[in-house]
């Protein structure tokens, strides 16, 4: 938004960051299935190598319209998130260990018709990014004896998984 070269009364206070693996940025947008999860083949699938490891995948949809994200582990270790972000990378659905089904994660939401501030309607149709990653686990236990703590370092989880998209 250009907050960093023109402040503004929302530009100031604190701020919660995180550094993020890169993962597969895979531009090639998915089409929405008109049909139900079981008729829907899985339309991208992925691996989670590295801790930290974010996988984006991009749709086009009308504002207001539903939509389903399920993320299906395929390997046992593998525990996928889901986020979806909004055209202007605001986070507006994230799903853990959706109830019932088990460690794999389900989104299931109407679009917002205006943007995170909601003084503008968004674009029909809009861009939308879901990202994918995966718990991990705490790692081995050391000693950082330039801090003087003690720390655990994070161990990546790492297993395949599959990606639906349907209304």
């Amino acid at each position: 938004r250009g907050y960093h070269q023109v402040p503004d009364e929302q530009a100031f206070g604190s701020y919660f960051t995180r550094l993020e693996s890169g993962g597969s940025y895979d531009t090639d947008k998915i089409n929405i299935s008109e049909r139900n999860e079981i008729e829907t083949n899985a339309q991208k699938s992925g691996q989670i190598l590295t801790t930290q490891q974010r996988d984006s995948y991009l749709f086009e949809a009308q504002p207001s319209q539903t939509v389903n994200i399920v993320v299906n582990a395929l390997d046992a270790d593998l525990d996928p998130i889901v986020e979806l972000f909004d055209p202007e990378e605001f986070l507006i659905a994230s799903n853990d260990n959706f109830i019932n089904r088990g460690k794999n994660a389900v989104i299931s939401i109407q679009l917002p018709e205006s943007s995170f501030v909601g003084r503008d309607v968004l674009p029909n149709p809009s861009t939308y990014r879901i990202a994918v990653s995966a718990v991990h686990g705490s790692g081995s236990f050391t000693r950082d004896e330039e801090e003087d703590i003690n720390v655990y370092v994070k161990e990546a989880k790492t297993g395949n998984y599959e990606l639906k998209l349907f209304t």
